[in-house]
This record gives C-alpha cells, sequence and structure tokens, in this order.
C-alpha cells in the first residue's frame, strides 16, 4: 500500500484508473479520518482526477492523490504509536474537560470526584490515562508546594487488573522519550521507568525526568485503609471502587484541592470563550491546571449500583439526558406507537456538589465503540443488560427488592407540606430491649387531586427521627443508617443509638409530630392543643407497630406491661402490623410485602417526561400511570434506606427499618375514608 508513483505506474496492466481504485479500496478503516476518494473516475486533460481528500473536494495529480493516501497511513500509525504528540481527542471527552471546568470553578479549592460511567467501548479509560499523562507531564509549570514531588495515583482492585487495563493505557499515553524500544529509559535521579507488555511497570510506579511520580495500587490488598505517604495530585480509580476509598481519597486530595484555586481565573476565561465558539477544544497545555485536587472514576454498571455509585447517583439532579436507541429502549405513547427511544441520563449533578458524572457512549468513540455490531447483539438482550451494556446506566443493585424506585419521580419538596383532604396513618417499627432506636412514618392517602397525587395516593410528610428536626432533649439526630459495612449491609447512624428515655417521653414526642403536622394541615391552634381532641387525628385501627414487641413486657419495670399498655394509657392504641391492622393472608411474609412496596412505587416509565430545571420526572395523568406512593425530602431516612436496602438483607440490616415501616403501611392497604365513615371527633383532613 505504500507503492511510490512509479511503482503505482508499473502495476501490470491493468488502467491506472483500476489501479487507482484498488490503491484507494485498500486506504486503513479509521473512525476519525475520512478516505481519499475518488468522485470522478474520468481524468480530466492534464491527467488529473476528482477527488476528496478530507474536506477538500479538488483536482488533483496521480502522485498528489499517493501522496495523500500515505500522508493519512502515516497519521493513522502515528496516532496509535505516538499518542502523546499525534494522538486522536474525542470530542466526548472535550465535553468531559468542560465540565470538569465549570465543576471546578463552582468548587476552588475542595476536591472533585468526577465519575466518567459508560458503556463497555465507550473510551472511559483512555480518556482517564490520556488526561493523567498530560497533567503529569505538566506539574513543572503548576503552583507547588516546594521540596513535594507531584504525585499521581491509579487505583484498581487487582495487581492483575491494573497490568490488564491501567498500566498498558497510561503507557502508550507516556510522550515517546519515554518508550525506548528496548529496556528502560536513562534513569537519573528523578526519572526511573521500566515497562513490560507482561508484567507492567516495575514495581507498580515510574517517575518522569522533571520529578512527577505515578503509583499503581491495589484496593483488595489494602481493605479498609489509605495509602500513606505524599499526598496524591490527582487520582484515576477504575471500576467499582469501595466507598470507604471514595471518602478517603477526597480527604487525601485536600492538600494538593487548595493550590487549584489559583486554577479558577484561567478556567473561568477559558469558559468564557467556550460560550463564544461552542466547538472550541479544551486547551491541552492547561490539563495539569485542571487536574489539581481530582479523583476521576471509570465504571461499566455491568453488577448494577455499588455504594460508590450511589454516593454519586443518589438524590443526583439529572441536567442532560440522552435518548436511547429506539430498536433497544422503545417509547411508547398509550396506543404503543414507538415516538422514539427512551431518555437516559447523560449528565448529572449530585447531591453532594464537589461530585458529578458524566455518562459516555459507545457510538461517541469510532475509533473502538464499534456500535454497530453492539447494537445488533444488544437487540438480544435483556434490559439491564441493555441499559449497563449499550449506556453505562445501572437502574440499581442487581438484587435490590425495590428496584422501582427512583428520587426523580417518587421524592417531592418537604415544602408541600400536607394536603386538607385525607386520612391519616401512623406506623412504628419499635425496639422492645432498648438496643436501638424506634423509627416511625406517618403517611396521607388522598382523597383529592393534590399536587399531582390522586385520591387513593399515599403522601409520606414525615419521618421520626427526623434529619432536620430538633428533638427535645436530644438535638438533630443525624442519619439512621450509613453505606458500608460487613457485606454491604450498612453501618448504623448516630440515629439509632438508645436514648435514655421512657415510653411516656415517646408518647410525648408522637404528640409533638402530630401537632405539627395539624398545624400544617390548617386546623386552629386551639382546637390542637387538646389531646382529646388530637385523639382523632390518625383514625382508630390506622396507628400500627410492629406485632411482635407490641405485646412483650417491658424489662425493668416494677409492673409488668406491654408498650401496648403503656402508649394506650397515654392516649395512643396501636394495633398489630399485618393481619391485625388489614393485611390479608400472605401479605405478612417480608419478601411478599416488599413486593407490594415495589409494585405501589411502580409507574409508566415510558411516558415520564423530565423537568431539566428541577430533575424531576413527571406524567401526564391523561398519557400515563404514575407512582401510587410519594415521599416528602425531609425523609432522608426512608429515602436512602429505600436507595440501599440490599437484596440480601440481613435481620440486623440497619437500613431495614424504615423500609418495614414503609411496608407495614403498603399490607395494610390504606385508604382514604371520609370523615363521616370513621368516627372522627374533628373533622381531620377538611
Amino acid at each position: 500500500m505504500k507503492e511510490t508513483n512509479a511503482e503505482f505506474k508499473a502495476f501490470g496492466k491493468m488502467s491506472v484508473v483500476d489501479d487507482l481504485r484498488e490503491l484507494l479500496a485498500e486506504q486503513s478503516q479509521h473512525g476519525l479520518l475520512e478516505r481519499v476518494r475518488l468522485m470522478d473516475e474520468t481524468p480530466d486533460a492534464q491527467g488529473r482526477f476528482f477527488v476528496k481528500i478530507g474536506e477538500a473536494v479538488e483536482w488533483v495529480s496521480l502522485p498528489e492523490v499517493v501522496a495523500a493516501v500515505d500522508e493519512r497511513e502515516r497519521w493513522i500509525e502515528n496516532s496509535e504509536v505516538n499518542r502523546y504528540e499525534e494522538g486522536f481527542w474525542l470530542p466526548t471527552w472535550e465535553e468531559n474537560l468542560w465540565e470538569l471546568a465549570r465543576l471546578r470553578v463552582v468548587n476552588p479549592g475542595e476536591p472533585i470526584s468526577f465519575l466518567c460511567a459508560g458503556s463497555n467501548g465507550s473510551s472511559k479509560s483512555e480518556f482517564a490515562a490520556a488526561v493523567l499523562v498530560r497533567a503529569m507531564m505538566q506539574t513543572n509549570e503548576l503552583p507547588r508546594r516546594k521540596a513535594e514531588k507531584p504525585v499521581f495515583w491509579c487505583l484498581a482492585e487487582t495487581e492483575p487488573k491494573s497490568i490488564a487495563v491501567q498500566q498498558p493505557k497510561v503507557y502508550a499515553w507516556l510522550p515517546g522519550l519515554y518508550k525506548p524500544e528496548k529496556g528502560s529509559i536513562k534513569k537519573t535521579s528523578k526519572g526511573k521507568l521500566g515497562y513490560s507488555d507482561a508484567g507492567g511497570f516495575t514495581d507498580n510506579a515510574f517517575s518522569l525526568y522533571h520529578g512527577a511520580i505515578c503509583r499503581f495500587r491495589f484496593w483488595s490488598a489494602l481493605p479498609n485503609t489509605v495509602l500513606e505517604g505524599p499526598r496524591p495530585m490527582a487520582v484515576w480509580s477504575d471500576e467499582e471502587l469501595p466507598f470507604y476509598w471514595l471518602e478517603q481519597i477526597e480527604k487525601r486530595l485536600l492538600t494538593e484541592a487548595e493550590l487549584s484555586i489559583a486554577a479558577v481565573p484561567t478556567l473561568e476565561r477559558l469558559l468564557k470563550e467556550r460560550e463564544r465558539d461552542a466547538g472550541m477544544p479544551f486547551p491541552k497545555e492547561h490539563l495539569g491546571l485542571l487536574m489539581m485536587g481530582v479523583h476521576l472514576l471509570t465504571y461499566t454498571a455491568k453488577n448494577g449500583y455499588t455504594d460508590t455509585v450511589r454516593a454519586f447517583m443518589d438524590k443526583g439532579r439529572i441536567v442532560q439526558e440522552v435518548e436511547a436507541d429506539r430498536e433497544l429502549l422503545p417509547r411508547r405513547d398509550q396506543s404503543g406507537t414507538i415516538l422514539g427511544g427512551e431518555f437516559l441520563p447523560k449528565l448529572v449533578h449530585c447531591k453532594v456538589p464537589h461530585r458529578r458524572v458524566r455518562f459516555m457512549h459507545a457510538w461517541e468513540n469510532p475509533l473502538g465503540g464499534n456500535w454497530g455490531v453492539m447494537l445488533k447483539q444488544a437487540k438480544t438482550k435483556g434490559r439491564s443488560e441493555k441499559l449497563w451494556w449499550c449506556y453505562g446506566v445501572a437502574e440499581k443493585s442487581s438484587d435490590t427488592p425495590i428496584p422501582n424506585f427512583d428520587v426523580r419521580i417518587h421524592v417531592r419538596p418537604a415544602e408541600w407540606g400536607v394536603m386538607r383532604k385525607g386520612t391519616w396513618f401512623h406506623v412504628v417499627d419499635p425496639n422492645a430491649t432498648g438496643g436501638r432506636q424506634w423509627f416511625m412514618l406517618w403517611a396521607l392517602a388522598c382523597g383529592e387531586y393534590w399536587n399531582g397525587l390522586a385520591p387513593g395516593d399515599i403522601w409520606i410528610p414525615r419521618e421520626w427521627p427526623q434529619r432536620n428536626d430538633v428533638i427535645p432533649g436530644i438535638g438533630m439526630p443525624g442519619e439512621w443508617a450509613l453505606p458500608g459495612g460487613k457485606d454491604g449491609q450498612g453501618l448504623r447512624g448516630p440515629a439509632q443509638q438508645a436514648w435514655p428515655v421512657g415510653l411516656e417521653w415517646r408518647a410525648n414526642e408522637i404528640k409533638r409530630v402530630e401537632r405539627e403536622l395539624a398545624l400544617a394541615q390548617g386546623l386552629p391552634a386551639e382546637m390542637v392543643e387538646s389531646w382529646e381532641v388530637m385523639k382523632g387525628f390518625v383514625p382508630d385501627r390506622h396507628r400500627i407497630m410492629d406485632a411482635r414487641p407490641l405485646n412483650m413486657d417491658m424489662p425493668g419495670q416494677v409492673e409488668s406491661k406491654s408498650i401496648y399498655d403503656y402508649m394506650d394509657e397515654n392516649g395512643l392504641r396501636f394495633y398489630g402490623s399485618g393481619r391485625e391492622s388489614g393485611a390479608s393472608v400472605g401479605e405478612t411474609n417480608v419478601r411478599h410485602g416488599l413486593m407490594m412496596v415495589n409494585d405501589a412505587f411502580s409507574f409508566d416509565r415510558e411516558k415520564a417526561k423530565l423537568d431539566e430545571k428541577t430533575g424531576w420526572l413527571d406524567i401526564d395523568p391523561q398519557q400515563g400511570r404514575g407512582p401510587k406512593i410519594r415521599v416528602a425530602s425531609c425523609c432522608e431516612n426512608l429515602i436512602d434506606s429505600l436507595l440501599n436496602l440490599p437484596g440480601d438483607m440481613k435481620q440486623t440490616c440497619p437500613w431495614k427499618d424504615p423500609v418495614d415501616c414503609l411496608r407495614y403501611l403498603v399490607i395494610s392497604g390504606p385508604e382514604y375514608v371520609p370523615p363521616k365513615g370513621r368516627g372522627a371527633q374533628v373533622p381531620f383532613g377538611l
């Protein structure tokens, strides 16, 4: 294919046009470099051919055509061999960099965690390696602390995985100066680099001539620890980094992140220039400045949600979406007509301001994504595999018992308050032995259309303990549970600790919360102050408590009494969860109850529309069915429990209690009951 013009003319007896056609057909395939194409096979009077070379279409001589083909082949070869000098940067990489710049400008001096979630073949790892190497090469030009060498970390689960993925990609993006054909680079007091395809970097580390150091480490070998020594300037973590490490890395980046304040004016100027020129690439000479205090994570969601992915996605606001291929994930109207593909997240602004997620897809990678074949093969796969393989999206953990729960449609602002027309339910998961705290929910069965809820839907405006609630004598209780723990079961949060209080105190707390809810519902203050009147706030049989400890005698009491007895004496009559509170045969089974909860969260996903300003999903009731249950944003402990409850839930799982309360509520069959039909002392809810 690299014949000279003279050789080209001596191809035997074939015509010049046949020779030219054969030459052009042998060009290497490349996703970003269009082939040289013959537009007209008839040469002009000067023997020139009408050819398309790049963007230009012109008459050129035969030697010029051959030279253009040879130059194209040289570009392709050099883009692989000399990636640092001549490698191709994809448009999706540029978008990542501009989004990183925006994130840095709004978080000056803070560590940044940027998750590149995506499909197989989306170039996530290539992007991370290319950026990391550029940043290493520019450390001499950055604000530095004296006598400290710039250090970079590359983290993988195991050494073999590091050698298979991270190390060869980092090596490929190093400048040619550091890649001799044989042996290692010339060692200096600062520079040391040895690499082999079989073993990766010598001692899993290398350093450049100006002193920048890169270390490859493996979290499976160092459980629940963090690397000591010099603090890193930037970190790249690949695939399923544990949540503990995410938190620890952000702490370790604090030192370098402080220096990033100096980068903000430059990044602000560049972002303004980008506003004027939407096609402007991010200037590569500023990558070192951009990466100060940054943690890049690359992840393919094959195994569903992990605690780390939850830390990014849960309660995040989707600000950009992408339409899936209509052949894989069709979006239909009520008649079943396909309108297009489902809308999936592209950019997510996380609840934690210094974290962000951007999804990358195989069709955005013309240099290896092979989207055409992937699309063909994915048509035979199930929905879950299509989502992670083609779009990098994980709906939930593969075994989560409540996969239908979606913050975007099931959670709404606490400022909504409570509706006037509704029937109250109060559910409690107590602890008879005193080893942990109680958990409680208040819910309203709607009696009217209200903020998108229909009659019969359930609105949960309150939980206890609630994080933003100041509990008398206790203060703010904090989180009920936290990610982590043995086998991913979670850890007890501060709100679960046992407080030195009795049942009378708990009864008074229930009354305090219900007075607040009654006032929010519009009841007069003088009516709310009288508990004799307020007894009707939660109707008869609508106070539900876990049946197991309800009738258990309380230890340490002078008189043998149950929780039921103590609560009844304080004006609160409870009924046991399950059959006593209205559940049917079989519904008291935990798994069956969780299925009922999941069903209550179901909705017509293909009919839901994203509001990019609020991040909410909404469904026009004339177009489709919305969920049965909505939760107020102040019920953070319930929301977190719904998001984190593991499929292999143990009896001691810290996430279990809030979901148990919701399960007791759902299996009781909550419905709106008009006041006249329930004998209330006052017309609550009207």
